[in-house]
Parts: C-alpha cells; structure tokens; sequence
C-alpha cells in the first residue's frame, strides 16, 4: 500500500520545481513581464493598490477552492493515481500557465472588466459568446458555493454561529485598510483571526440548528419548499450581495484574507498530520464501478479546480491584473495561485484517499458511481478526514471540525461574492456600451442574484453533484476561450506561444469529446434541460473559437500594446 508522504513529498518537490523555474521561463521569455510595464491600476486611480502579499492571499482565497475539494474527491472514483497526475501535472503546468497568463491578459486589455480582451483582440461580435460563457460560469459557480455553505452548515451546525460572527468581524480589518499607512491592516486581520479561532473553541459544543419547514402545495404537488437549506442560500447570497456592492477595500479584502489565514492553517495541519502520522492509501490506485462513466476524458472535467479553471480568467479581471503595482508579480500570484489551489486538491486527495482515524466506513461512496453524487456527504468525508488527521497529533476532534468547515464555508463565500462583483462590471460595461436603459447594472443583478439562490435552493433536492459535469464543461469551455485569446495575443506581439498552443490544443480535445459524450447521457437519460444547456454552450464557444480564428488577419489594436 502507498504511503501518503510520499504523494506529498512528491506534488511539493514539482510543485516547488515549477515556480523556481518553470513560471520564470513564462514570465522572461513567454509573456515578457517586467518591473517598467505600467499596469491599469496606477493609471486608473480608482483602486488602493495592496501590497503583492495582500493581493496574493485575496487572490488565492476566491480561487474557488471548496470546489477544488468536491472535485477532487468525486475524481478519486477512478482511483487516486489518475487524480494525483492531473492535479500535479495540471497544476504545474496548465494551471500555472494559465494562472500567469490570464493575469497577463488582464494587464494588456487596460481596464478591469473581464470582457474587455475579447472586444479588444477579437472584436465586437465575439463579445456576445465569450460573455455568455462568462456570465454562465459566473452564475453556476455561484450556485455550487452555496449549496457548500448550505450544506456545511446543516452538517456541522456549531460552526454557524463563528462563521457569521467572522463576517461581522471582518468589517473591522476593513477600516484599518483605509488609512495611509497599509501595514495596520495585518494586525488588525490577526487580531479577527485569533478572535475567531477562540470563539470555535468556545462553541465547538454549541449548535445553531433549524427544524421544521414551510411548504407552498399546488393541485400539482409541491412548488416551493422553504427549509433549513432554502435559509442559509438565501443568507449567503444576501451577504455576498451587501458586500460585493462595497468598495472591495472595505470589506471583501478582509474578509478574503481572513479566508485565506484559515486555509493556511488548514494545509499546514494536513500536511503535518500526514508527515507525522503517514497514513497509507486505502483508496485503489485506479478503480472503474461498473456504473461509472470512463475517466478520459470525465476526469478533466470533473476535476476541474486544482488543474485548469476558467474562473482563474474572471478573478484575474477583477482582483488580480487591474491591481497589480508591477507587472513582474503575476509570476508571484498567478503561478502561485495555481499552486496554492493544487495543494488544496493535494489535501482532498490524501484525506479522501487514507483510512485514518475510522474513515474507512465513509471509503464505501468511491464503490459505486451514485454513492458519490452526494454533495454534503464528500464534504463531510473532507471535514471528518481532517478533524481525524488534525486529532492525531492532538488536536480536540469538534475544534478540527469546527476550523475546517469554517474554511471551506469562509473560502465559499469569497468565491461567491467575486462573482457578484465581476456580474455587476459585466453588466455595467454592457449597459453603457449597448446604452439599454432598462439593463440597470444593480437591478438587473438584483434579479440574477435572488434567481441564482432560489435555483440554487431548489436544485439541493435533487443534488448538485449531478450537475457538475455542466459546471465542469463551462468551466473548461471558458478556460480554452481565454487561453484562445492569449495565444493570439502572444501571436500580435510576435512571442513565443507554443508553450501556450499546448495547453489550448490539449484541453479543446478533451472538452470536446467530454461535451460529446455528456450530450449523449443527457439525451439518452431524458435530461433535456441540461442537453439543451450543453448545446447552447457548445455553440457559443464554436462561435468564440470561429472569431478568435478570423482576428487572425486584423491588425493589433491600440489597447494590446
């Protein structure tokens, strides 16, 4: 049986390998970063410029993490060899490249809207696909972080009570980030955290349960439902709303480090626990259930953070290029970026994959297909694996509980309200570009955000893991569109772009015979809404691909330069 340690030595010998020299040969001789290059944010004067520090732990906290944790443990179906290569393997080179050239691109388009490359490079008629996709993903990635924080909170209900006080808490690190001098805000966030850590201690024995539910019932059965899972959605994205609609200096930076202070205490008590305890895997190293799809080319698409995510492009547009203080720090926080979401992944793989601390009876959701569709019950598998892991080497079980889903929730919400934020500049831009009167950036998002959380409530009966091939093919899709336009823009300025044609090339196959083949389930299975969302999405990035290929022959634009 494999010792966990050595996956672990292993990822962080690449891992370490591929920042040293790998993102250096991206950033000297691929993209051509350097200290001189004026970035949007001096120029504009709209933003606070944070320390590359401030930025990197904003960045990596709305990543969107907690899906890199579902889909890690739902790809262990197929083994932890085939999830470990790819998490590695992706991370160190497609991710890590993607991270940095996505920053890159965001940079060299000069504004802070995500759609604003496609209308520079490519033109005005690829902003219609390339916008849809964005807004597609922005509004399913949404949808997934909620049901996690839903669903963690029903699961470990003496976390509710520390996660609401931490958004509370965080409104006072936020002011500190107002005053000249930047470096008060790091004591500030310090003081939130041990305050927070203090207070999961004291609570770990404290639940907030909801009991009971309101039910609306037609002649045709049940139309609404209003429950424990209705409740917390619609709290998270009321939450996300009233902070997404705030300065980010105020409140969303806080809160997002403060998220990212409890994932380093997370990784680190993972990473201890196994070189302590180094338990052994007792998942198989490749395993096929018999009701399982294959893993190529599912495994690509179902493990879609922790490798190549799209949503890297919309963080990047909206808390990363347009921030930036020296264009030579999208090495340090693209390609860190990557990196920081493939130890995420890392974790999921050695707690989903060990035995320790009882988990062997939680192992049995690998056997079958259907036994893994269940969001709540992997996230369980993570939060119970680490309490077990962190327990150990003698941390009180409820308290490693407590902190891990408080991180997953935390990390969650982050993802969650950057999606808002980019919504509202997508719709902005749109609004005064197209001059519609009646497409009100903050009404029409309004609408989006309570239909995205009254979807989100209602599609927890049926589970969100069955939805995560959409979500994962959208994500892909997004991802090859924006490499798509950093190799063209690499093919304008004449520099060298194999080492991004690879990538695009590779991931276009794979999304392309992953969308063949979930079409064909879908239809075989009766599934029409989600066969005609995945038509709909394979012909907005045929239109995105057929655009990118005609602005071939245009001349570059002021905006690239």
């Amino acid at each position: 049986m494999t010792n966990s340690v050595f996956l672990l030595l292993a990822a962080l010998m690449v891992f370490a390998f591929g920042y040293r020299f790998f993102a250096k040969f991206l950033a000297l001789w691929v993209f051509r970063l350097g200290s001189n290059y004026t970035t949007p944010s001096p120029d504009s004067g709209r933003h606070l410029v944070p320390d590359r520090h401030r930025l990197f732990g904003q960045r990596t906290a709305s990543l969107g993490a907690a899906t890199a944790i579902a889909g890690t443990l739902l790809a262990l179906i197929w083994g932890w060899i085939p999830a470990f290569l790819w998490v590695v393997v992706g991370t160190a080179i497609g991710a890590g490249t993607y991270g940095v050239g996505s920053l890159w691109l965001a940079t060299r388009s000069q504004d802070d809207v995500p759609v604003q490359p496609a209308r520079t490079l490519v033109g005005k008629r690829a902003r219609a696909p390339i916008v849809a996709l964005l807004v597609a993903l922005s509004l399913l990635i949404n949808w997934v972080m909620a049901l996690i924080v839903a669903d963690v909170l029903i699961a470990f209900p003496a976390s509710a009570i520390p996660f609401w006080l931490l958004a509370a808490l965080t409104l006072a690190p936020g002011l500190f980030s107002q005053l000249d001098n930047p470096s008060r805000f790091l004591p500030a966030t310090g003081v939130v955290l041990i305050v927070m850590l203090l207070t999961l201690w004291l609570l770990r024995a404290i639940p907030l349960h909801f009991v009971g539910f309101v039910q609306l019932q037609t002649s045709a059965g049940s139309a609404l439902t209003l429950d424990a899972q209705v409740l917390w959605v619609v709290a998270a994205f009321a939450f996300a709303w009233y902070v997404a609609r705030r300065p980010i200096e105020t409140h969303a930076l806080s809160y997002s480090l403060t998220s990212a202070a409890f994932l380093s205490i997370t990784l680190f008590t993972v990473f201890a626990a196994v070189i302590i305890e180094h338990p052994v895997l007792a998942v198989p190293a490749f395993h096929t259930p018999k009701d399982a799809p294959s893993a190529l080319p599912l495994l690509f698409i179902t493990l879609t953070s922790g490798a190549v995510s799209g949503w890297h492009f919309l963080a990047a547009g909206s808390f990363g290029g347009n921030r930036l203080a020296r264009d030579i720090d999208a090495r340090y926080i693209g390609y860190g970026g990557a990196l920081v979401e493939g130890l995420i992944a890392l974790s999921a793989i050695l707690i989903g994959g060990t035995a320790a601390g009882g988990q062997a009876a939680r192992l049995h959701v690998f056997d079958t297909w259907d036994g893994a569709q269940h969001l709540a019950l992997l996230l369980r598998i993570y939060i119970d694996g680490f309490a077990s892991l962190a327990n150990a080497i003698g941390v009180n079980m409820a308290f490693a509980q407590s902190v891990a889903a408080l991180t997953i929730m935390s990390l969650a919400m982050t993802t969650i309200i950057g999606g808002i934020r980019v919504q509202f500049r997508i719709l902005d831009q749109l609004s005064a570009n197209l001059r519609v009167k009646w497409l009100n950036p903050p009404r029409m998002l309004a609408v989006t955000v309570a239909s995205t959380a009254l979807l989100a409530a209602q599609a927890s009966r049926i589970g969100a893991m069955w939805y995560w091939p959409l979500f994962g093919l959208t994500n892909q899709l997004v991802a090859a569109t924006v490499l798509g336009l950093i190799t063209l823009l690499l093919l304008r300025l004449r520099q060298p772009l194999m080492i991004v044609l690879i990538p695009l090339l590779f991931l276009a196959i794979v999304v392309s015979w992953a969308l063949i083949l979930q079409l064909g389930t879908w239809w075989s299975g009766g599934n029409w809404a989600l066969f005609a969302t995945g038509l709909v999405l394979a012909g907005l990035a045929a239109w995105a691909l057929v655009e990118v290929i005609l602005a071939l022959r245009q001349p570059v634009t002021s905006g690239t330069d």
